[in-house]
């Protein structure tokens, strides 16, 4: 009578092994859960964690011990509710077979890990059997089988550690986290897949008909018969439902996160927008799109475009309606922006990128669009929000600011004339003022220029001294004389960025008594207008 308990004996050897390791074998006291033992490492000391609360977790896992006599047998029937739940827990699981041969110390070992393979198995084997079969599952079995590649190179303790850390190299973070993707995606997953019948006069008709319904531009499509395969894996569908002629339409269709990117011809102006593409292949699954009927939709803030990938054309259109009022002035130069580059006679090109950076598509449109172009005050806007970022940018004021575009719009002049003193691009013809009449200039002259802009609940204010020949006109107003600096150069700016309720005059004195002393170092004559505080005072 063979009176030896082999199963006994294979626990007995794992826990030998691990307490040659520092490995605590929790033994199940009741198996049922599909595992004889879990498994708890030591924490790992490492040099490269510079204090304890930095260290990872420590290597946990579950272990169902086997152990036989016939090492020419490799296969051993597995109960399905065992095998689900090892693949449904995150933690790592694995089968040990201990291989005695009849004798009474281990002649081989060999470790199964729970893969993403085994996964595959045991949910398609799920899938297969339904719902109805969930009572039944411990009298159904799915075969464990293993080769030479499983074989523990070493039949002691540290054999074991060895081959179980083999397969967490990453550590139990990231092991977690793909066990339950591969959960998640194996088997293809497919939220429904549609069969219908549909009349259509012309094979364009039918293309452009149902790319258009799959993209959205086409709320619905008359249909005489259809079957509708619902949550499919595996390609098994959960459910299935056959009906007769209606309306196909769908309550949301699947999109794909991006940013589409308008840029100019030049590559010199760029403006981005979180988006939704709205692509066809969801609705084709498996077909395959003629190339000339293809098209994506992509959705942004203000706005849609379609773009036709095979002659890389795109249409667009905006709704400027849309735009918040109020957001950050790094926000509003974005967004504005796109209307400079769609006025550019060259035309502009259109991209759409994922989360990622990677292409998903690109289209170009060769001339600019008659309604933006018509639409003149829409392009004094978009300029004006440029000069008021370009000012901005220039003095080092932060434009994360979040300012209403109303405020924006009552300075539009100050940033226009600002623009024109600060950017080297741009040439002043002349500077006028007055003077008392019968005062005489100086061969060269300079005239600070003052101005004050509101950005929400601060000031920038801004003095820029300009310098020429001064020329006095005959023409007179009481005790002044008009005079005029023909095409000037920019000598001197200074700034100050001050909250408003802390602003005053005594800021403008302060800036101009210290450009008049540098002036005056170099000989220049200064001629600062009695108007210059009321003026600047009234600039808000």
């Amino acid at each position: 009578m063979n009176i030896r308990d082999i199963g006994r004996m294979a626990e007995t050897e794992l826990e030998n092994w691990c307490n040659q390791v520092g490995i605590t074998p929790n033994r199940a006291t009741y198996d049922k859960e599909g595992w004889d033992y879990f498994l708890q490492f030591p924490f790992e000391t490492e040099a490269s964690v510079p204090t304890l609360d930095q260290r990872p977790s420590r290597v946990e896992c579950f272990v169902q011990v086997k152990g036989t006599d016939d090492s020419e047998k490799n296969r051993k029937s597995i109960s399905l509710s065992n095998w689900e739940r090892l693949i449904r827990n995150p933690l790592p699981a694995f089968f040990l077979i201990i291989d005695y041969s009849l004798k009474n110390q281990p002649v081989n070992a060999y470790l199964i890990h729970v893969d993403k393979k085994w996964i595959i198995s045991v949910l398609h084997r799920l899938r297969e059997l339904g719902s109805d079969d969930a009572q039944r599952l411990h009298k159904k079995t799915l075969d464990l089988t293993w080769t030479e590649d499983d074989k523990i190179e070493f039949l002691e303790g540290d054999g074991l550690k060895k081959a179980i850390l083999a397969y967490i190299p990453e550590g139990m973070s990231i092991y977690i986290k793909q066990k339950q993707e591969s959960q998640e995606n194996v088997g293809d997953p497919t939220p429904a897949l549609l069969e219908f019948t549909a009349v259509f006069a012309t094979q364009e008709e039918f293309w452009n008909s149902l790319v258009d319904f799959a993209i959205g531009l086409r709320e619905n499509i008359p249909i005489s018969k259809f079957t509708l395969q619902e949550d499919i894996r595996f390609g098994i569908p959960a459910s299935v439902k056959n009906e007769t002629e209606g309306l196909l339409s769908i309550t949301k269709q699947p999109v794909i996160d991006c940013t589409v990117t308008f840029i100019n011809e030049l590559n010199t102006l760029v403006s981005s927008f979180s988006a939704e593409l709205h692509a066809p292949y969801w609705f084709f699954k498996g077909q395959e799109i003629p190339k000339e009927y293809f098209k994506q939709r992509v959705v942004f803030e203000i706005g849609e475009t379609i773009i036709r990938p095979m002659n890389r054309e795109a249409t667009v259109n905006f709704n400027f309606l849309q735009a918040k009022p109020r957001r950050s002035l790094a926000e509003h130069a974005n967004l504005w922006r796109v209307v400079l580059i769609i006025n550019e006679l060259s035309g502009f090109t259109i991209e759409i990128t994922s989360k990622d950076n990677i292409s998903l598509g690109s289209g170009k449109l060769n001339s600019p669009l008659d309604t933006i172009l018509l639409d003149g005050e829409l392009l004094e806007l978009a300029r004006m929000v440029d000069n008021a970022f370009f000012i901005a940018r220039y003095f080092n004021f932060p434009t994360d600011k979040v300012i209403h575009l109303d405020q924006l719009l009552k300075q539009k002049e100050i940033f226009s004339e600002l623009r024109m003193m600060c950017d080297i691009n741009n040439q002043i013809r002349s500077v006028e003022g007055m003077i008392k009449t019968g005062a005489k200039l100086t061969q060269e002259v300079a005239t600070p220029v003052v101005k004050r802009v509101v950005f929400d609940d601060l000031s920038l204010l801004v003095i820029i001294a300009v310098a020429g020949q001064g020329v006095v006109s005959d023409s007179k107003d009481n005790d002044w004389q008009k005079y005029i600096i023909e095409k000037p150069r920019r000598i001197l700016e200074r700034h100050v960025i001050v909250p408003n309720k802390d602003f005053s005059t005594k800021h403008v004195k302060k800036m101009l008594d210290d450009i008049t002393e540098k002036l005056d170092a170099k000989g220049i004559d200064i001629i600062v207008a009695e108007e210059i505080s009321r003026d600047v005072e009234d600039e808000q």
